[in-house]
């Protein structure tokens, strides 16, 4: 279905879909999965969500920001509102010429969530989700869901590119 034919009946499309995922009746869509070409001649995968898998990914990341976000160290910048990559870049350029630093390490780690495991990663999450059943018991299937099928399309490990993320 397109955004636009959605849009069309907005109220009561959201609301079935609230009352599916309350009654637990609601099934991810297979991601549709895309190649973007890289500099190197190489190619990475985007996973490319069906609209209401998308709704559903964003309000479970406000959710979880909402839960999460008090948690984080004033030094983190991935992914958090207000924050961003010049904020980081100018926190540590200040850093690295006043601070005490002897040497700098780079360090890059190829394909990183693709070999994380998932099981341990999440496991935090579901300890702090299970005092909200909505987030303990509907939205963490989903991702689950989603993780199962990035496996069976591409037949390994990690997740996708094209994270939802709070606006």
């Amino acid at each position: 279905m397109t955004a636009a034919a959605y849009a069309e009946d907005l109220q009561g499309n959201i609301e079935a879909l609230v009352e599916r995922l309350k009654l637990k009746r609601y099934r991810a869509k297979l991601v549709r999965r895309k190649y973007i070409p890289k500099e190197n001649g190489k190619e990475r995968p985007l996973g490319i969500p069906a609209l209401e898998d998308k709704l559903v990914q964003v309000a479970c990341a406000k959710l979880l920001m909402a839960i999460y976000e008090q948690d984080f160290l004033s030094c983190s910048y991935g992914y958090r509102p207000g924050r961003g990559t010049m904020g980081a870049v100018k926190d540590l350029t200040f850093d690295l010429q006043y601070g005490c630093y002897g040497y700098v390490v780079e360090a890059d780690i190829k394909g990183f969530y693709d070999h994380m495991d998932h099981e341990c990663h999440g496991g935090a999450g579901r300890a702090r989700a299970r005092s909200s059943q909505t987030i303990g018991n509907s939205m963490l299937p989903f991702r689950n869901r989603m993780q199962q099928t990035a496996r069976r399309l591409t037949g390994q490990c990690g997740g996708l590119e094209g994270r939802a993320q709070a606006a």
